[in-house]
């Protein structure tokens, strides 16, 4: 088991902000550890940090959606997408076993986190799928202002339909909330669906994104390897 920490904030006008943040990481640690969370830590950052080797490093791009949340219809009639909720969550438990052994780092939390993580909709998940069969999973994570692609994966054969997927998820999102911006990170099979929006499209901004362990050391993966859900 690891623990993870998915962003800390220091105040803008610190002179040492990597300073500012160590401190502030090893106090959260130090704390954390003292009720019983386990010792290995995952964390995300934006840049880099001087003081820690990550595990993967990549971009995010931002790209404004009323270009991309448009119903695609130039797939075949087997194919569609569906939202997962949390009465529907066990419809993903088999698939994350099967990509499980797809990633060199595969990291999610336990299914009981997962399933409260979509009750809450702090992530929305959708699958891709042929006929009944679910053959891609595409995850999003949701803030005020805008949601982002954190992962995804996709049977090989089947990869050609994650940009069209990617599009009609958004277009689904629009009923609860229109977000103005999508984030992509190039991670897990994300790296199929920029390759298409960059032939379209330029991003808003670009990022640069690493998650990093804490008391624990390990070769960098690089990000099209690696899954990981927070």
């Amino acid at each position: 088991k690891i623990s993870y920490i998915h962003s800390f904030k220091i105040h803008k006008l610190a002179k040492n902000k990597n300073l500012e943040y160590q401190k502030l990481f090893y106090t959260h640690y130090f704390n954390s550890r003292r009720i019983g969370s386990p010792h290995i830590f995952l964390f995300k950052k934006k840049g880099s940090l001087p003081w820690v080797t990550p595990c993967t490093t990549f971009f995010s791009y931002t790209f404004d959606t009323k270009y991309i949340n448009i119903v695609n219809f130039n797939i075949p009639n087997n194919i569609s997408i569906r939202q997962i909720k949390s009465a529907s969550f066990r419809m993903i438990i088999n698939f994350f076993g099967e990509i499980s052994n797809k990633f060199k780092f595969y990291s999610i939390p336990d299914f009981a986190n997962l399933k409260n993580m979509i009750s809450t909709n702090l992530i929305t998940p959708f699958v891709l799928m042929d006929n009944n069969t679910i053959v891609g999973l595409l995850i999003f994570r949701n803030d005020e202002k805008s949601t982002s692609l954190i992962a995804s994966a996709c049977f090989p054969k089947y990869r050609t339909y994650l940009f069209p997927s990617l599009q009609n998820s958004l277009y689904l999102l629009k009923k609860y909330k229109n977000y103005g911006s999508v984030v992509i990170e190039n991670i897990s099979n994300n790296n199929y669906i920029i390759k298409e929006i960059l032939k379209r499209k330029f991003p808003k901004e670009k990022q640069q994104i690493s998650y990093y362990f804490y008391n624990f050391s390990i070769r960098p993966f690089m990000s099209p390897n690696c899954f990981i859900l927070y």
